[in-house]
């Protein structure tokens, strides 16, 4: 029995070709763990990333919130000013002159008590 040259050289070239292309013995077990580890490394990053999302989200957040609760304390102090100006007495006794109002006399102002079963239930003032 002869073997071809051409034969026994593909036979070496392919026996040559799958020991480069099959892994080595034992290293399924650390091309697991690589994986496995990059993996881990890559969820920790998007989990990173997504924390500092959740922050940078929140300071735009409370920077508007900041913004609108000082312009509401701005509107309140406004506010303020205007029920100051309007409540004052010289103000309000012009209006009532204007209105043909006038002061009440003494004998003008009368007490007047609550009849029946309310008095009754409220008790003694």
């Amino acid at each position: 029995m002869t073997t071809h040259p051409r034969r026994t050289q593909l036979a070496r070239t392919y026996h040559l070709l799958r020991a480069a292309w099959t892994p080595a013995p034992g290293s399924g077990h650390a091309v697991t763990v690589m994986v496995m580890l990059a993996s881990l490394i890559t969820g920790l990053a998007i989990a990173q990333v997504s924390r500092r999302h959740e922050v940078v989200r929140a300071g735009y957040v409370l920077s508007k919130e900041s913004q609108r609760l000082e312009a509401l304390r701005e509107r309140n102090r406004a506010l303020s000013v205007e029920l100051a100006t309007l409540t004052t007495p010289e103000r309000l006794r012009e209006l009532a002159e204007k209105l043909g109002m006038v002061p009440m006399r003494p004998e003008q102002v009368r007490e007047v008590r609550p009849a029946g079963p309310i008095a009754r239930a409220e008790g003694p003032r």
